[in-house]
């Protein structure tokens, strides 16, 4: 290109720009804030194709990962039936007029779910041209006044019979030029004219003619075409006429009748201009005729008409916090019917914002940008120039909010003491022109507004008094009122101070909090704020009275009223935790309060401040909030929605003369114009329907219900008698994170009531339900806010079990009737055999009578005929009652006898026996070891004189006497612990279950120090006691798996199983090895000992349990001489030392016995002298050749 061209390219590229609107390099929202919906939620992808919301406010989200659906809850994957949209990529949605959603998949075709139905069915398959494959994705819908559907696919136009269900291919790509093949990407149908939008550029046709023959239309005037200007992406008409075309770079307009003429010509639109340079235009969406949102590619875009020209501003990019994301793309908008955005993001899922964040301005010290002396916030005040003084926690702000210039006051450098001047709670101007008096955390001081300087009040108070004085308000008599130590008015004028003990008087010092200000229903009194309410003092009669008081539950817990407003017939009162109240303005008896019910976390308010038209405005810990006094109403405006600052500060508030309002809060200062939010709430209000609860969703635990994919409020729900589990979600469908919201469900069963909750969650589980029907209603509880939510509600009709219908009963009846007469006959023969069964009992004679044995005869049907006496005393039986009876009282006493005694008779045959041990129990609670025999007999005439002989031995003290055997056997007699048997068992018992496992175990030999002293000097009865307290120490910091065994003396070993690491058992150790050392209390001595510690390892160390303890044993004699450590694991170095050391003790023994020791002596010579002064005796030992070593 020469350079000449290149020039007059750059000419007409500047000149094309200067027509375009600047976008601000920065967006206005540096952190939005809002619902975020993503994987972290349930999302099954954040990278986002489409948004989409359905007629029911559901929200629809397309992305590489599938389908889901969102209730401002909880997020539904939608799979279909057999999983038929599972974990595929969805491309595009579109919701028809008949509530059928159209899914475009990147791959396997169009599929429609008729949302009424639930019904999911592939519709059409358009397969790519290049790879037949693979299907094309469907990238835009347009709906015919017939019914029938215009579809564009990637490379291909569609039109489909919905009645007929065919489709007809009516326009395809040309892919002979194979580097630059179209790629079709929207389409517009307007008067007869079907515009498309390829990555070729701009092409219409007549729709009306028989055959559809497309012209290119050049959109580009005047500058350098480019590959990416000429990439056409995304078409938007409003109702003026004009055409909105996005392109890979740039956004442009079009007048429509422009763009018809181009076609009719010669496809060139003479006055299309560029709106927005270079930005990659993925997304338009409009609001209204003069506000259309845009995604792009560096996020979201606000494009507004004014004066006929287009206004563009760079809104916000999608990021997290302070997480930067490397693409900033918005690839789909979605808006809500209350004018909210739902933003699709490349990367980060989707954003839930509220444009009506734009209407609160945040003031605030970030990054290099300070405006305040600190972000802290307490006081507020306009001076009469219209400029703020502010006070924080770190000194006095002069703010100009029309310039934003600041200047800073009394700061302290770093960070400021706690209760210092340096803090400042309330700025109230005073009579002296060109001052203000400062209430700080350190007393009140003068500040000069032209030289900065001030000076501390003292008020003519003594001591630290001055430096507590606060709680301060002029009174009607322009006298400042406060308290220090006591209450007191002062006079500026005249410098005098006014102790006021007759206020005192009446009121208790210790409940006042702070005078309030002049009571705006009487001129004379001052209002003053106390734990017990709100009272009045009359300044010139001196008389004070309670106009309101709290519930006596809430007296004296930290409530108290801040502010006090007049609203004709009622002085609203704000109470910070209470609530707000509404007193009568003639007889001050509460009329109204509002508290949690209806606000919620709001219920901490501050401030009561009125606008221009009428409406109260309060900050509170959720957000600021609007209160009609006329309509009892509230409009929150809150965190994450219209504010990006959720928290505020008591005091900190002003209505400025212009109208607007400010807030101060921990983050900075929050200002908005309370005029232009009523309107824009009323012009809502008069859009706004009363909405209704959505129920979401219904599960049951039993069974797939299968039912539609839409509000399912009112629906008729009919349960099989065997469905359980019934799960019922439902939602307000406002997506703003709602933390107050508190819904009420109640289920009845025609009048009567019987289940009622209130509740956060969102979801109610019914676990079983008996046949009948009822009726589920679900509401919020608070109604307190402008827009009112009306209940929603379903019918359940559980069906009765096919054999418990009353039909059934009634045939049951008849049943049960028959088979009691029939029970009566049996019974009678049966009471026949038992007598004869009695009789047949006496044949037993004296024996039978007089056997110290228990002794019990069953009949061939397992009823007791018989017993004796020794029986009958045992378990407390008469013979003056039917024993079949008395037994039976006896078995519900003492439910396992039954078993006991007659479990085993139905297991013999002929003439079986049986013999066994149990230990049971007799209805006076005695617990006996018995031997039981049980032997049936059969009579010469068959089986109708079966019976069954019981007899059952007592051998209680026997098996006593074994019981101690085993426990002398095996446990130590002065502790109780496991003695060196048994513990060699149960550590082989342990070794096979670790190796088994693949598990550890840990060894642990435990040798108490200086005990054989404390035996010696205080005797062995002392010596026995701290053995068992030591025990038992040892025992509470064991666990149930491990064993804690006493080998003798002051030796215990200790065996931890299944040791998850060597750090893990140093922990127990050093726990131990403290509890042992706690001091023992034993009578009047308190005694002390330390204890040395061996440890041993499976299967590092050894495998066989002697080994394991004699290794805990070496490892426990190392540690004793480890003067800097209290336990020492083992080594193989130990046991070397250790056979050493035992070697060299036989040596010496022999040697001795050999008598092979030698006296040498060494003389000691004075250096000085010469002379030998002395000799050191040496002893040695030459044994078998070789010398001992001392």
């Amino acid at each position: 290109m020469s350079r000449c061209l290149l020039f007059c390219c750059l000419l007409l590229s500047i000149q094309q720009v200067a027509l375009a609107v600047s976008l601000n390099s920065e967006p206005l929202v540096s952190n939005p804030l809002g619902t975020v919906l993503s994987t972290q939620l349930g999302l099954k992808q954040d990278s986002i194709q489409d948004l989409l919301i359905d007629n029911d406010s559901f929200l629809w989200i397309a992305t590489e990962g599938g389908l889901d659906r969102f209730d401002g809850h909880r997020v539904e994957h939608i799979a279909g039936e057999d999983g038929l949209l599972a974990s595929t990529p969805i491309q595009k949605l579109f919701l028809d007029s008949k509530n059928r959603l159209w899914i475009s998949t990147f791959y396997r075709g169009l599929y429609r779910l008729d949302l009424a139905t639930n019904e999911l069915r592939l519709v059409v398959e358009v397969p790519q041209l290049e790879f037949p494959e693979y299907n094309q994705a469907a990238e835009q819908f347009i709906e015919l006044v017939n019914g029938d559907m215009l579809l564009l696919f990637g490379e291909s136009l569609v039109r489909y019979d919905t009645s007929a269900g065919t489709h007809e291919v009516i326009y395809q790509i040309d892919t002979q030029d194979k580097d630059r093949i179209p790629y079709l990407r929207d389409m517009l149908l307007v008067d007869n004219m079907l515009l498309i939008a390829s990555s070729e550029g701009l092409m219409m046709a007549d729709y009306s003619a028989q055959q559809l023959i497309f012209k290119a239309i050049e959109h580009r005037v005047d500058e350098v075409f480019t590959l990416d200007n000429g990439n056409t992406k995304k078409l938007l008409l409003d109702n003026t006429g004009a055409l909105l075309l996005g392109t890979v770079s740039g956004l442009y307009s079009l007048p429509w009748e422009s763009v018809k003429q181009a076609h009719r010509g010669d496809g060139v639109v003479k006055d299309s201009k560029l709106i927005i340079p270079e930005r990659n235009i993925w997304e338009m969406e409009a609001q209204h005729s003069n506000l259309v949102w845009i995604g792009s590619d560096i996020g979201l875009l606000q494009l507004k008409r004014k004066d006929n020209a287009w206004q563009a501003t760079y809104v916000l990019e999608p990021s997290t916090a302070d997480v930067a994301l490397s693409r900033s793309d918005i690839r789909s908008i979605a808006l809500t019917s209350d004018n909210n955005l739902w933003i699709g993001s490349y990367f980060n899922g989707a954003l839930f914002w509220s444009p009506s964040s734009f209407n609160f301005k945040t003031v605030q010290n970030q990054g290099n940008k300070k405006p305040l002396s600190d972000n802290v916030i307490w006081s507020v005040f306009e001076d009469s120039d219209q400029t703020l003084w502010i006070g924080t926690d770190n000194g006095l702000t002069h703010y100009d909010p029309n310039s934003t210039d600041s200047q800073f006051y009394m700061v302290a450098d770093g960070i400021p003491e706690p209760y210092s001047i340096h803090t400042i709670i309330q700025i109230l101007p005073v009579s002296e022109p060109g001052k203000l008096l400062l209430s700080t955390f350190s007393g009140m001081v003068l500040f000069d507004k032209a030289s900065g300087e001030y000076k501390k009040l003292n008020f003519g108070l003594s001591g630290e008094e001055p430096d507590y004085v606060g709680g301060a308000s002029f009174g009607p008599d322009g006298e400042l009122y406060f308290f220090g130590n006591h209450f007191y008015r002062y006079n500026f004028a005249s410098e005098t101070l006014t102790r006021l003990d007759t206020l005192e008087e009446q009121i208790t010092f210790n409940l006042v909090m702070n005078f309030i200000g002049i009571n705006p229903l009487n001129a004379e009194e001052m209002l003053l704020a106390t734990y017990d309410g709100l009272w009045s003092f009359n300044v010139n009669t001196q008389q004070a009275r309670q106009l309101h008081r709290l519930p006596e539950r809430l007296v004296n817990t930290e409530l108290w009223p801040d502010v006090v407003n007049l609203d004709g017939h009622v002085l609203w009162v704000a109470y910070p935790g209470y609530g707000l109240v509404g007193l009568d303005v003639t007889t001050y008896e509460e009329r109204y309060h509002f508290g949690r019910d209806a606000l919620g976390q709001a219920v901490v308010l501050y401030d009561l401040l009125e606008d221009d038209d009428g409406y109260f405005w309060f900050s509170s810990l959720n957000g600021i909030h609007r209160f009609s006094s006329t309509e009892l109403t509230f409009t929150r405006y809150e965190y994450g929605r219209e504010l990006s600052i959720a928290e505020f500060n008591q005091g900190a508030n002003a209505k400025l003369k212009d109208g607007r309002m400010v807030f101060g809060s921990p983050k900075g200062l929050v200002f908005f114009e309370p005029h232009k939010l009523n309107k824009l709430k009323q012009s809502q209000l008069l859009s706004d329907e009363s909405r209704q609860m959505v129920i979401t969703g219904i599960q049951l635990s039993s069974r797939d219900l299968k039912l539609p994919k839409q509000n399912l409020a009112n629906t008729h729900l009919k349960l099989a008698h065997d469905d359980y589990g019934l799960t019922i979600e439902f939602s307000s469908l406002q997506y703003h994170q709602d933390r107050d919201a508190q819904y009420k469900y109640v289920l009845s069963k025609g009048k009567q009531i019987l289940s009622e909750d209130i509740t956060k969650d969102t979801r109610v589980i019914l676990p079983s339900l008996a046949a009948g029907d009822y009726r589920f209603e679900v509401m919020p509880v608070s109604q307190a806010l402008e827009q009112t939510l009306l209940p929603a509600s379903l019918t359940i009709h559980m069906a009765y079990p096919p054999f418990g219908s009353p039909l059934a009963y009634t045939l049951y009846a008849m049943v049960v009737v028959g088979l009691l007469g029939a029970y009566l006959l049996s019974r009678h023969l049966q009471l026949l055999r038992l007598k004869q069964a009695q009789q047949q009992v006496k044949l037993f004679g004296n024996a039978f009578r007089h056997t110290s044995d228990w002794v019990v005869i069953f009949d061939e049907s397992h009823l007791p005929v018989a017993a004796n006496p020794a029986f009958e005393k045992a378990f407390g039986i008469s013979d003056k009652e039917r024993l079949d009876r008395q037994l039976y009282r006896v078995y519900q006493q003492v439910p396992k006898l039954e078993a006991q005694l007659s479990g085993h008779l139905k297991l013999l045959n002929d003439d079986a026996v049986w013999k066994g041990e149990e230990r049971i129990q007799t209805p006076d609670g005695r617990q006996y070891d018995v031997l039981i025999d049980i032997n049936r007999m059969t009579g010469e005439k068959g089986g109708d004189d079966t019976h069954y002989l019981v007899v059952i031995s007592n051998i209680t003290e026997q098996k006593n006497a074994e019981r101690k055997l085993v426990k002398i056997a095996n446990f130590d007699n002065l502790t109780g612990l496991v003695n060196r048997s048994l513990l060699l068992d149960r550590l082989e018992h342990a070794i096979d279950s670790a190796a088994a496992h693949d598990h550890t175990v840990a060894v642990l030999f435990v040798d108490l120090d200086r005990f054989k002293g404390i035996n010696d000097s205080l005797g062995h009865d002392y010596g026995d006691k701290l053995l068992r307290v030591i025990a038992n120490r040892m025992l509470n910091q064991a666990s149930k798996s491990d064993t804690v065994a006493r080998l003798g003396g002051d030796e215990f070993v200790i065996v931890m199983e299944e040791v998850e690491s060597e750090s893990a058992v140093s922990s127990f150790v050093s726990q131990l090895i403290e509890s042992i050392e706690t001091p023992i209390s034993l009578g009047k001595e308190v005694l002390r000992v330390s204890c040395s510690v061996g440890i041993s390892f499976f299967p590092d160390d050894a495998t066989d349990p002697a080994e394991l303890l004699k290794q805990a044993d070496v490892a426990m004699y190392t540690a004793k001489k480890n003067t800097l450590s209290a336990f020492i694991y083992y080594t193989k170095e130990m046991n070397e030392r250790a056979i050493e050391r035992l070697a060299l003790e036989n040596r010496v023994k022999s040697a001795y016995e050999e008598n092979v020791f030698e006296n040498y002596y060494q003389p000691i010579v004075n250096l000085t002298t010469g002379k030998i002064e002395g000799v050191e005796l040496l002893l040695r030992c030459h044994y078998n050749d070789e010398w001992i070593s001392p």
